[in-house]
């Protein structure tokens, strides 16, 4: 018969349960703080994603308007930096490149799409709405030659007169021009018509719409300067992460090596084997 004194088990695991109990209550205690520490973590986790997606989305802008602007021989750079002053810094650099490669693509020049966007800068004051709902209402109507658009907006023109007027330039007739020559003409007609009916406004300032637009403006360029900050420091977080993870595979090889080493000096003794 084995017998002994089984006090100090007993109180061993009344320790341990005591102990238990402890945690136990202390994670009670703080389960809501640490919930809300885990809801705001995920929270700026998913914000930080979002503002890195908008400045991805950005490049890729860039890039591409770049691309068109280059048979110019200007850059992105300088056909948004014109479109953000031309417009009193009333559209963040996503829109004005989106303004931008959407103009060249219809066949308009920089110098075009900035008088553009000045005149619907200031039509917009004039007959309402978004400066960019002008601006693309604009451009759209003189690429396809939509009278009644454009007399929406004030801008009166009479085709058949812009297009004689053209072809009397290159020395035809309106029945030569092709599709590209009247495009041309219409575009030049409508920011002749445009010019004249926005001098006539004056300059009124900038109302509160106008200002509110700029703070819009300024915060969507501030999400996209923070995004791109993001993007360069999780691309320097990763440089590091490749280069400890490289580091351990060379660390984990030579190990490797030299266990099998160690086992083929004793398998060769006789130690193993």
């Amino acid at each position: 018969i084995i017998s002994g004194d089984s006090s100090g088990a007993v109180a061993a695991i009344n320790k341990v349960s005591r102990q238990t109990e402890t945690i136990t209550s202390q994670i009670k205690k703080h389960w809501l703080g640490m919930g809300a520490a885990v809801a705001g973590a995920t929270a700026v986790i998913y914000k930080a994603w979002d503002l890195m997606g908008k400045a991805a989305d950005f490049e890729e802008q860039r890039r591409s308007l770049n691309i068109l602007a280059g048979q110019y021989n200007t850059t992105a750079g300088q056909i948004i930096k014109s479109i953000k002053d031309i417009t009193d810094g009333q559209v963040s650099m996503a829109k004005a490149a989106d303004m931008g490669a959407r103009a060249l693509n219809m066949g308009l020049n920089p110098q075009q799409i900035e008088e553009f966007a000045g005149y619907a800068e200031k039509l917009s004051d004039v007959v309402g709405g978004d400066l960019t709902q002008a601006y693309d209402a604009m451009i759209g109507a003189a690429a396809k030659g939509r009278v009644t658009m454009l007399a929406e907006m004030g801008i009166m023109i009479n085709l058949d007169q812009v297009y004689a007027k053209h072809a009397s330039s290159l020395g035809k007739i309106s029945e030569m021009l092709t599709d590209a020559d009247r495009r041309t003409a219409r575009f030049s007609a409508v920011l002749q018509a445009a010019k004249g009916k926005t001098d006539a406004f004056g300059s009124a300032g900038l109302s509160t719409a106008d200002k509110m637009n700029q703070l819009r403006a300024t915060v969507e360029d501030l999400q996209i300067s923070l995004g791109q900050g993001l993007i360069r420091a999780s691309a320097g977080v990763m440089a590091v992460f490749q280069g400890v993870a490289a580091t351990a595979l060379l660390i984990s090889a030579s190990i490797f090596q030299f266990i099998s080493a160690i086992g083929a000096l004793t398998d060769a003794v006789g130690l193993t084997d």
